[in-house]
């Protein structure tokens, strides 16, 4: 499904994801667009200076359980898991780390209602 415009856009894609349910609808929206290589991050949002919304323990057990619903479509993504009071600014920081082509994701409230995903596209992150 993808043309000349879209292949260097799918080339990375960097899939942040919040829960099961979460990453495989995402995964299954994103499946028709067949990315070369997937990256899937999960962000700990971190309480600075107050205490944390989950404990640490339960927080990487929402990302394990998100990822491997992500990696029935995606046998083979990469995953990183990150820990910031900034959820955006995680997510923007492993872009740029692993070079991510784009970042994709599908607005949450869409999910219930329709298929729809978005892309952002590189610009100097």
């Amino acid at each position: 499904m993808t043309d000349d415009s879209s292949a260097s856009l799918l080339s990375h894609l960097l899939v942040p994801v919040a829960t099961e349910k979460d990453a495989r609808e995402t995964a299954v929206a994103l499946a028709p667009y067949d990315p070369e290589r997937v990256t899937v991050v999960h962000v700990v949002e971190k309480g600075g200076g107050v205490p944390d919304k989950t404990p640490v323990e339960q927080s990487e057990s929402i990302a394990a359980a998100a990822f491997e619903a992500f990696r029935e479509r995606f046998p083979d993504a990469e995953t990183e898991t990150v820990y910031r009071r900034n959820v955006v600014e995680g997510i923007v920081d492993v872009a740029a780390e692993i070079g991510a082509s784009a970042i994709a994701f599908q607005p949450r409230k869409a999910a219930a209602s329709s298929s729809s995903s978005r892309a952002i596209e590189r610009s100097g992150w």
